[in-house]
């Protein structure tokens, strides 16, 4: 900005310019609108956890996916969300063998884990793709966990080129 004083019969006044200030807080809003329309409408789903595990947010593809509401999931921890998650030969994935538990306790990414879970509202089983990013910036605390539901066809065992459960 712009520092404009002004001194009269023992006076001051001082006038900044706060054209650019107020450009920048508008760009921000508009790129934080653009992030949270892309968060709501992308097709994968997607939420972010604390760093205990705790959903802080999810999108409506993540509803689909798991049939349970971010309504009723926020706050919980993953352990108390029970989609009954196995990895590909049958063995159930505990809360702290999650992708984003993993994550969060190693630094690493985790990227293409096939698991098969099941929707909470028809009991559908799912085979989903998962990933999962730590927090980017270091003693942060949000994690990004985002799954593909996989088409049944394209099921790990089933040709789909999945890599093997680690």
């Amino acid at each position: 900005g712009k520092f404009v004083v002004l001194e009269s019969l023992g006076g001051i006044g001082v006038n900044l310019d706060m054209t650019r200030l107020r450009q920048a807080e508008q760009a921000q809003r508009e790129s934080e609108q653009r992030y949270f329309d892309l968060f709501r409408t992308m097709s994968q789903a997607v939420n972010y956890l604390d760093a205990a595990g705790r959903v802080l947010s999810a999108n409506p593809a993540c509803d689909k996916l798991t049939g349970s509401c971010i309504d009723e999931m926020r706050g919980r921890h993953l352990s108390e969300i029970d989609l009954g998650t196995t990895l590909e030969d049958g063995t159930p994935v505990f809360a702290d063998d999650f992708p984003s538990m993993v994550a969060l306790r190693t630094g690493s990414e985790v990227r293409d884990l096939a698991l098969k879970t099941r929707n909470a509202q028809t009991g559908e089983p799912r085979w989903i793709s998962c990933d999962a990013m730590p927090p980017l910036q270091r003693g942060g605390d949000q994690i990004l966990r985002s799954s593909d539901d996989l088409p049944r066809s394209h099921a790990p065992g089933r040709g789909c080129g999945a890599p093997p459960c680690r």
